[in-house]
């Protein structure tokens, strides 16, 4: 999984408009094969969540579908995620 991580740091590097104040989150899909896993970034100054590529918001907040208020689902959606300690 630290090669996964260094990987993506290389390639982001190549980009000057990259955050630099950012965490990499990565969750293992596959024991066997420790090069597949999903990933997000952490903006923690914005409290922002960001991706390399678009994603599906619907499937991030589907967990959320009995909430209405984007309040809430935003606080849903932060008390489901593994955040990185500063």
């Amino acid at each position: 999984m630290e090669d996964l991580a260094k990987d993506i740091y290389s390639y982001v590097s190549h980009y000057p408009s990259f955050p630099k104040e950012v965490d990499l989150v990565l969750e293992l899909m596959d024991v066997e094969n420790p090069m597949k896993a999903e990933y997000y970034f952490v903006h923690h100054e914005n409290r922002c969540l960001f991706w390399l590529e678009e994603i599906d918001g619907a499937s991030i907040l589907r967990e959320c579908s009995v909430v209405t208020e984007l309040s809430h689902k935003r606080q849903l959606l932060c008390d489901s995620l593994t955040f990185i300690p500063d």
